[in-house]
């Protein structure tokens, strides 16, 4: 039986690839797709697995180190006691402003001693980002994005913990038992999101297909145009990709489908067979 089943996953593995392949350009190949719902649908779910992969492998690779220099750093914290009470919180037995840099300029800053209410800038160099904890609020700066947010302390669960529950709590949340369980979860979300951001960013844009074909008289309906464009979304995919890769951060897939959808069912091409 295992050995039947290796060639028709090659079989079934040479096939997307070569739907993918004809989905970046072949008009005449795309719209003999328009009745071929079922075959649609199996590509455009493994392409987003495929798509998750590329997403989380990366982080996948990266989290064991993460890990270990997260563990190591709560470990060369100095003892400190961290109390929230009532939205106020307070550090003791830890010399205030207390400032911790790592490698990668990110800073750590906790003051909730100042008499006047400190800020994170006063602690950031050029280039770096950070994290301000003071008595009443928490303050967040990304240099990446040039974003700054605040967050209140009020309405907070009370809670007390010092630098050995601290050190407890990350092992305990860094095991391998949690470690797969996260990865599990995280995998699905991303599946998930990646899923449906493109499947509803596709339906909106077909809805406008489908109003344009309609005024100029096309015939196609929109469960055609559903077929084809589970595979049309392909080539949006691969151009957000590289864009993201070059620091391009706007999204541009739902403008890249709706242009790749208009191309495709404004083409004329006489040739087409209609797969049934």
């Amino acid at each position: 039986m295992g050995t039947g089943l290796i060639p028709v996953l090659v079989r079934y593995n040479m096939r997307w690839l070569d739907c993918f392949y004809k989905s970046l350009y072949n008009f005449s190949w795309l719209k003999s797709q328009r009745n071929n719902r079922r075959d649609a649908w199996k590509y455009f779910f493994l392409l987003m697995i495929i798509l998750t992969l590329v997403a989380v492998v990366p982080v996948f690779v990266g989290l064991p180190k993460a890990i270990g220099e997260l563990k190591t750093k709560a470990k060369d914290l100095p003892e400190f006691k961290a109390t929230l009470n009532a939205g106020t919180l307070a550090v003791t037995d830890l010399k205030q402003p207390f400032v911790f840099k790592d490698d990668e300029n990110f800073v750590i800053v906790i003051d909730t001693e100042s008499a006047a209410a400190p800020s994170l800038n006063n602690f950031l160099a050029e280039g770096q980002s950070g994290i301000l904890f003071s008595k009443e609020k928490v303050e967040l700066f990304d240099n990446a994005s040039g974003q700054s947010k605040e967050q209140s302390l009020k309405g907070m669960p009370n809670f007390a913990m010092g630098k050995t529950e601290l050190v407890n709590n990350v092992d305990k949340y860094t095991g391998v038992k949690f470690l797969i369980i996260f990865d599990v979860v995280f995998l699905l979300v991303i599946f998930a999101v990646n899923f449906f951001t493109k499947l509803i960013g596709l339906l909106i844009a077909l809805l406008i297909v489908l109003l344009a074909v309609k005024i100029a008289g096309k015939e196609w309906k929109f469960d055609e145009l559903f077929n084809v464009g589970l595979y049309a979304v392909t080539l949006p995919i691969l151009l957000g990709f590289a864009l993201n890769l070059i620091g391009f951060t706007i999204s541009v897939y739902f403008l890249a489908v709706l242009a790749f959808l208009l191309a495709l069912v404004f083409t004329k091409d006489d040739s087409i067979v209609i797969a049934s």
